[in-house]
């Protein structure tokens, strides 16, 4: 049986469904959240119980990489974690340093659009379940690409 009293002033706690900022996204609110709060008025004891973190911050995700506006730095931060990578993997899967995703995720330099593309197309290519990204993003290797053949001969628009 749980033991249903603060662990800071020993009265009964009760759950309340509220509203509440998502971890590391100050600006995502998630509803209907379970709080386990204390029933004094004089004490300020509360705990957030997410119910099933791994496809919320994937759902989060997936809602912010199909927004239209530049990411943010706590965005970018948030996909980069998301997806699985340190900010040196990052840098090494996107041939750039280390230092450059920190400052970009810290607000000290803008970030190019190619790095908010990026995160977004991968975002929105993660499977519905906890997986190592390695396993499931593709895979560029030094190789020489084969040669392609392409035809010139094109269908041409007919003309009116």
């Amino acid at each position: 049986m749980r033991d249903n009293t603060c662990p800071e002033c020993t009265t009964s706690l009760m759950v309340e469904s509220r509203t509440v900022p998502f971890p590391g996204l100050s600006d995502v609110l998630v509803e209907d959240v379970s709080v386990v709060v204390c029933s004094s008025d004089d004490c300020a004891y509360h705990a957030v119980r997410w119910h099933r973190p791994g496809a919320l911050s994937r759902e989060i995700a997936r809602q912010i990489a199909s927004d239209p506006a530049r990411l943010t730095p706590e965005r970018l931060r948030f996909l980069r974690s998301t997806l699985g990578f340190s900010g040196k993997e990052l840098a090494d899967y996107a041939n750039t340093t280390a230092e450059s995703i920190s400052r970009w995720e810290r607000g000290h330099r803008p970030h190019p659009q190619w790095i908010d593309l990026l995160l977004r197309s991968w975002i929105l290519q993660m499977p519905d379940r906890d997986a190592d990204p390695l396993d499931w993003l593709p895979h560029i290797t030094g190789d020489t690409p084969p040669a392609l053949t392409v035809s010139a001969e094109l269908e041409r628009p007919a003309t009116a």
